[in-house]
Parts: C-alpha cells; structure tokens; sequence
C-alpha cells in the first residue's frame, strides 16, 4: 500500500540529511579558514615572521633609491617598486633615521602589537634633531637619500 505523502516526505529527508552534510563540511572548512588566519594574526602580534615592519620599510626605500638613481624619476622608480609615492613619503623618516644615524634609530623599538608602522615613524621623525636634519639634507643632496620633502 503506498501513502501519497510519504515519498515527498522520504525525499524531503535524504535532500535535508544532504543539506546537513555540506553544511558541517562548510563550517570545517570555515573553521580553519578561522584557524590559520588567526595564527597569522597572532604570529605577527608576537613579532613572528612580520612580512610589514621597519626591516621591510627600509629595504624597499632602499630599492627604490637604487632604481630612482637608474631613471632619474621618483615617480618612475614608483612605479617599478608598485608603491605609491604615499607610502614612501609616509614611512621615509624609518629609512632616513637608519640609514642618517643608526644609533639614534637603534634606540627605538617598533612594536606592532602595540603602534602601526606610522606611528612609528612619526617617532623617527620626532627624534631627529637638528644634527640629524643637517645629516639628512647634506645626504639627500649627495644622492644618498631620496629627494623627498619630509618636515622634521
């Protein structure tokens, strides 16, 4: 004997039992998406493999010095490195208080649990005294830094 509403209903089932399956396959795969992306977080919190810190600000100024020196263009040089002119100019005083006096930039500590690197700079940039600017602009002037204005 067969029952009309029985059928509809035993699809109804196996089609939600379906549903339930991918959705507990969904949720595992969020949750370590979740997972991974929190080591992440955490790792650059406790200063493990920080791919964005002064090490890096540095480097790429100084790439971008090399190849401004090659085209003669800030903007070309730019443009080869895929920075705006923005960032460079933001983060310049890490760079030009390393590279002027590293004793002085050896004093300061980035944490990046506790400031962003532009708050980091703006102390570099806070902590260059009027020596330091004389050594800045004789060292911008010699080619040595880039030709960018900075406000100290």
């Amino acid at each position: 004997m067969w029952f009309p509403g029985i059928f509809p209903m035993k699809m109804k089932i196996e089609f939600l039992e379906e549903k339930i399956k991918w959705q507990e396959k969904m949720i595992g795969e969020l949750e370590n998406e979740r997972d991974f992306l929190r080591e992440q977080v955490l790792g650059k919190a406790k200063g493990q493999d920080v791919v964005k810190g002064p090490g890096e600000v540095i480097s790429r100024y100084n790439q971008v010095l090399k190849t401004f020196r090659k085209v003669c263009t800030m903007s070309e040089a730019f443009h080869r490195h895929n920075v705006d002119r923005g960032t460079i100019a933001a983060t310049a005083p890490i760079a030009e208080l390393q590279i002027a006096d590293p004793k002085t930039y050896s004093t300061l500590v980035f944490d990046p649990a506790m400031e962003t690197l532009l708050a980091f700079a703006k102390r570099c940039a806070s902590g260059v005294n009027p020596e330091i600017k004389r050594s800045i602009e004789d060292l911008k002037a010699r080619g040595h830094l880039l030709p960018i204005l900075m406000k100290y």
